[in-house]
């Protein structure tokens, strides 16, 4: 199977997967080569996938995804060659983060404090700018934003502490 993930800052490409898991918002999918067309949105935001290398070994790799977007295609890449029809598995997010042993917990906890603190900054500005009610939480489009990425970095912060536990 082939396989893409493209995010507006990278393009990760693998030609010999064998195996792509995820949850979508409709479930739990497992794709294998002549899985049928689907397109779905990434629930969890994790992603597995299972690559044979050259050597015929299995190696799995996981991702965080933010907002991410599931198609799979049997339609192959080059309309004009009908011979060459592979599965292909194309995965669209704004954001990754590969989970394995080398994240750096220290970095993720530093990350996670400044998107944080410049949440905390945001919502003082518009403090100062509008008739505040502590009942009702402000809200702009900028702190939605901060808001999904101080998620995305506590997910990631939370995984890479789970990984780092099973590793010791």
């Amino acid at each position: 199977m082939f396989f893409t993930l493209a995010t507006p800052e990278s393009l990760y490409v693998e030609p010999t997967c064998s195996k792509v898991k995820a949850v979508l918002t409709s479930g739990l999918v497992e794709i294998y080569e002549g899985h049928q067309d689907l397109i779905g949105k990434i629930h969890n935001g994790l992603l597995s996938l299972k690559i044979v290398n050259l050597n015929n070994e299995d190696i799995s790799k996981n991702y965080l995804l933010q907002d991410g977007v599931f198609v799979v295609s049997n339609q192959g890449l080059d309309n004009e060659n009908d011979e060459v029809k592979t599965t292909s598995i194309y995965v669209y997010a704004r954001r990754l983060l590969e989970i394995s042993k080398e994240l750096d917990l220290a970095d993720l906890a530093t990350r996670l404090q400044e998107k944080q603190l410049e949440l905390d900054n945001e919502i003082e500005k518009l403090k100062e700018i509008t008739d505040f009610s502590e009942d009702i939480e402000i809200t702009s489009s900028k702190i939605i934003i901060i808001k999904s990425d101080l998620s995305f970095l506590e997910k990631a912060y939370f995984l890479a502490l789970q990984n780092s536990k099973i590793s010791d």
